[in-house]
């Protein structure tokens, strides 16, 4: 008994996990009906995926009505069915994520072994939610440029966003908390911060909820694609209350496909900045592919992807000094400047503003000043600096 009760505890727990998979899952709905505009129950509605050959399959209701949900982001084709009609089929059916399409049908009457095919992408309107989307598709990972590969930096194209303080084109930088993930993210329809973005992969919450932050995407290979929505979310989407960032990676189909990269950025190859002495010493190699394809047909699938970034690069504009070695012996004759001990009750500058003067005033002889005089504690915090690569100007 106590090992069955085991079981069903653990079945009910089960069965309490979300379905993560729901918050990307796109559907198709619509009316089916006849030549004179009435409504036809009982048909077949099948949404077919081009690229696994998958079927799914619902059937319309009383009032004609059909929905077919928990799509995946891709290319469908739609078979509509009924006993007294000619078959029908919508091909060029691209479903994004998380979209509610429409796709309303008008049957003809004859032999259901006739067909009739529809080809060309159906106006695929949204007219069961209210919910603002921008959609970041394959083309826009492909073909716009992208520094560090990182696909964040694609949701400032949504239109209805803004830059954090409207300062332009700029956005907010997560490199301070997590370098990894260096890309800015924006505000929502200008009514929420740039750190209310909630961030979703493959359904599940991919973000620090505690900084507020993404954590790192997939390289845009491995990303199918993403929506950004800004407004009027469904409630499926809990937690902050910005935009939503849901992605995707890609998925293995029926044929092999996969690609091979390296994108370089070298000092050599860039023209030097005006203002800079030097040229650029960055040297950045970010290389990698995929490859995805079917393990058994129509069933299985597989999707692998790898990227690996280097860095090399020299500092040209931080250089940091620290005292010599003389100097931390009391030895400061490198230095131009008259050096002065001055004691404590200074009561007036002198005329080139540099120093305090008092009636006590004595020039250190050469510039040389007794370690003795030297703060206890300042020797010991010197004593945790790095020592000067160069013992007579301090650089590190």
């Amino acid at each position: 008994m106590k090992t069955l009760a085991y079981f069903l505890s653990v079945v009910m727990i089960l069965s309490c996990i979300p379905v993560f998979g729901q918050r990307t899952a796109a559907s198709i709905s619509g009316v089916v009906r006849d030549p004179s505009g009435a409504v036809v129950p009982g048909a077949r509605v099948t949404a077919i995926q081009v690229s696994t050959g998958a079927h799914t399959a619902a059937q319309s209701n009383a009032n004609g009505f059909y929905v077919i949900p928990n799509l995946q982001p891709s290319g469908y084709r739609l078979l509509v069915e009924k006993v007294g009609f000619e078959a029908f089929e919508q091909t060029g059916i691209t479903l994004v994520v998380g979209q509610a399409a429409s796709v309303n049908v008008t049957l003809t009457l004859g032999k259901p072994t006739q067909r009739i095919t529809v080809s060309g992408q159906p106006p695929l309107v949204d007219t069961r939610t209210q919910t603002l989307s921008y959609a970041i598709t394959p083309q826009f990972t492909e073909q716009l440029p992208l520094n560090g590969r990182n696909i964040l930096q694609l949701i400032a194209l949504a239109p209805d966003t803004s830059a954090y303080g409207g300062a332009g084109p700029e956005y907010a930088n997560q490199s301070a908390t997590n370098p990894a993930s260096s890309a800015g993210f924006v505000m929502a329809s200008g009514s929420s911060r740039e750190n209310s973005t909630t961030f979703y992969l493959n359904g599940s919450l991919n973000m620090d909820t505690y900084t507020q932050v993404a954590n790192v995407f997939p390289n845009p290979d491995a990303v199918q694609e993403f929506t950004f929505d800004t407004n009027s979310y469904n409630a499926k989407f809990g937690g902050l209350g910005g935009g939503i960032v849901d992605a995707v990676t890609r998925g293995g189909t029926n044929q092999f496909h996969g690609s091979a990269f390296e994108y370089v950025r070298n000092g050599a190859l860039n023209a030097r900045n005006f203002f800079s002495a030097s040229q650029d010493t960055l040297k950045r190699n970010q290389f990698g592919g995929s490859l995805g394809g079917p393990i058994q047909k129509d069933k299985t699938f597989g999707f692998f992807s790898f990227q690996r970034t280097t860095y090399r690069y020299g500092s040209t504009a931080n250089i940091v000094f620290v005292p010599t070695p003389a100097e931390l012996n009391g030895d400061w004759s490198a230095i131009k400047t008259q050096l002065y001990n001055d004691e404590p009750g200074a009561t007036s500058y002198a005329t080139d503003s540099t120093r305090f003067i008092t009636d006590s005033t004595v020039p250190f002889p050469n510039n040389q000043i007794p370690v003795s005089l030297y703060e206890p504690l300042a020797l010991k915090i010197l004593a945790l600096v790095p020592p000067a690569t160069n013992s007579t100007t301090g650089e590190l």
